[in-house]
């Protein structure tokens, strides 16, 4: 295999001046990138590479893409030299009624050749942008497709085309029209006792060769999503619910349909999860609330993750037998205004036909702040005397989340020296503590 090596790559325009802020990447074999840099004010990217392959200059408007001679594998510099592209293609962007928006982005792709042509422009990009037109500079002829993607003051307002836009080089009034859109809201019910569902759920359906869904948990019973659905063939829609047997409705959107609500009824499906509520409190009775719930397997691995709702209240899906269950954040989180919990385990036996309501105490913990010596922080430290115990690794002032009691905190330095401390946690503080050489 061939030694890495730095690759200086030095981009210059007809001028022969430097071209600053241009993207380089080198490729290898069949087009594959294993590189990529921007140039600097020198207009020269370094890149560390292997190998023999090509440099790919682009985002250099109003200059042409450029790629370079095949560069040895002994190579350590190579110059690139532009071209100017003189044509250019401008146009406007319109919803389906033909009213200009402003906050598309558009790109163009040299129609039968890889890559992308020239850099994104915003249409409107500024308040003096004459009718909120978008223009591509730098290309040479041929002919060119254009992708639109709407920003966010324009994903209200339509989809991109469902058929590509193509354009050459050199037009000047291109006009590129969204689909139509709906507001589709959807909702799920019990088929038996036509109440909202409020377990995990979920709708599929195929779009433009694509898989989409929708997705709601917890008590908010509706998911809403934009579809461009109208005056095609009927979508196919199938909707899930853990605890519930699936359900395929097909739906055809009129023209005059823009806001649709989609209500699906479920039925119950017995030999499928169990449904439990848990009521999640802290020592003072207060609801808990960003707290993550995962069950634990057998292996000590995770399945999926949940937030207490703002009264308490968790409803999940659980297999009938015995459950284990994880309550708290992460040991150490980086979120300082979530309240300190402490990691609790739940050992929870579920009977398959039941429903039951779970009550969960989780007791508030205190901060830690990374030790510190002789007014460093260190940054490897172990803390004593909780079941799992913690480590600090890396760089930074963080914290841990312990429960309130005394602790003993450990540390070695490079030289072999070990350090000590003993610090007091209480619940909802930011406890400090510096450490000392720990005597034999």
């Amino acid at each position: 295999m061939a030694p890495v090596r730095r690759l200086a790559v030095e981009v210059r325009d007809p001028d022969d001046q430097p071209v600053r802020g241009g993207l380089v990447r080198f490729v290898a074999g069949d087009n594959v990138e294993v590189g990529r840099a921007e140039t600097n004010g020198n207009g020269i990217a370094l890149l560390r590479v292997r190998g023999a392959g090509r440099a790919v200059v682009t985002r250099v408007q109003p200059y042409y893409p450029a790629r370079s001679d095949p560069i040895r594998p002994e190579s350590e510099r190579v110059v690139v030299r532009l071209v100017r592209g003189e044509l250019a293609v401008a146009g406007r962007v319109v919803d389906f009624d033909g009213t200009e928006l402003a906050g598309a982005m558009v790109a163009a792709k040299l129609v039968d050749t890889e890559g992308w042509i020239g850099d994104w422009r915003w249409v409107g990009r500024s308040v003096s942008a004459p009718q909120n037109r978008f223009r591509i500079e730098g290309l040479r002829p041929g002919r060119y497709e254009l992708i639109v993607r709407a920003g966010q003051s324009t994903s209200a307002r339509g989809l991109p085309p469902r058929e590509p836009v193509i354009a050459q080089a050199g037009d000047r009034d291109v006009e590129i029209r969204l689909r139509k859109i709906a507001w589709v809201t959807f909702h799920w019910l019990d088929a038996v006792t036509n109440a909202p569902i409020e377990t995990h759920r979920n709708v599929r359906w195929r779009e433009d060769g694509l898989d989409r869904h929708a997705r709601a948990s917890g008590p908010h019973n509706e998911a809403s999503t934009s579809r461009s659905w109208m005056g095609y063939d009927p979508v196919s829609l199938t909707a899930t619910a853990d605890g519930y047997r699936p359900q395929k409705m097909d739906v055809h959107l009129r023209d005059d349909d823009l806001n649709r609500t989609i209500t699906f009824r479920l039925a119950p499906d017995p030999d499928s999860l169990v449904r439990v509520e848990l009521v999640v409190r802290d020592s003072r009775a207060d609801p808990v609330q960003k707290i993550t719930i995962m069950r634990v397997k057998e292996d000590g691995s995770g399945i999926g993750t949940t937030h207490a709702s703002e009264d308490g209240r968790v409803f999940l899906e659980l297999p009938a037998g015995p459950n284990r269950l994880r309550f708290g954040p992460l040991i150490c989180t980086y979120n300082w205004r979530n309240r300190p919990w402490v990691v609790r385990f739940l050992e929870l036996k579920v009977e398959r036909g039941s429903r039951p309501v779970v009550s969960v105490e989780i007791q508030r913990g205190g901060w830690l702040r990374r030790p510190q010596w002789e007014g460093k922080l260190v940054h490897t430290a172990k803390i004593r005397g909780t079941k799992e115990e913690f480590v600090f690794y890396g760089r930074g002032d963080h914290r841990a989340c312990l429960a309130p009691g005394r602790y003993t905190v450990e540390a070695e330095l490079a030289d072999g020296r070990e350090l000590t401390g003993e610090v007091e946690i209480t619940a909802d503080q930011t406890s400090h503590v510096t450490l000392e050489l720990k005597n034999d």
